[in-house]
């Protein structure tokens, strides 16, 4: 009698384990490439520069690019038809960048945008591996 009362007392210890773990854990999260990119903001940073394009809503991006010269701003007229990206500059001697936003996997996904000679030129990640 006195093992039955342990094995049901084991097993209901176990059971109540089980759902504590099952309740703690956190669902995955995950990134898809986005229907706009409207308020946000993409980074990307080398030994030489940090380049930050932000996507403002009146369909405009400021393209900043820091270097050790200092910061340069330039503006941008862009459209966005998920996943592809145009950037017209308001700036005749800049060039027009296309490109797109990829998923690279459940947890990430990249902009990269290139010259017309075919020249990629900016490339930034958003991931969820490191939000916590």
């Amino acid at each position: 009698m006195q093992n039955n009362k342990l094995t049901i007392m084991v097993k209901a210890f176990v059971f109540i384990m089980v759902c504590v773990l099952a309740i703690s854990c956190d669902k995955e999260e995950t990134i898809s490439v986005p229907k706009n990119i409207t308020g946000t903001d993409w980074q990307q940073t080398t030994e030489e520069r940090v380049v930050k394009l932000t996507f403002n809503p009146d369909a405009q991006c400021v393209y900043s690019e820091k270097t050790n010269d200092g910061i340069s701003e330039y503006n941008y007229a862009y459209e966005y038809h998920k996943p592809n990206i145009k950037l017209t500059p308001e700036d005749s001697e800049r060039e027009v960048l296309t490109g797109r936003i990829e998923q690279s996997d459940s947890h990430s996904i990249v902009m990269r945008l290139f010259q017309p000679n075919g020249k990629e030129c900016f490339t930034a990640y958003r991931t969820t591996y490191w939000k916590h």
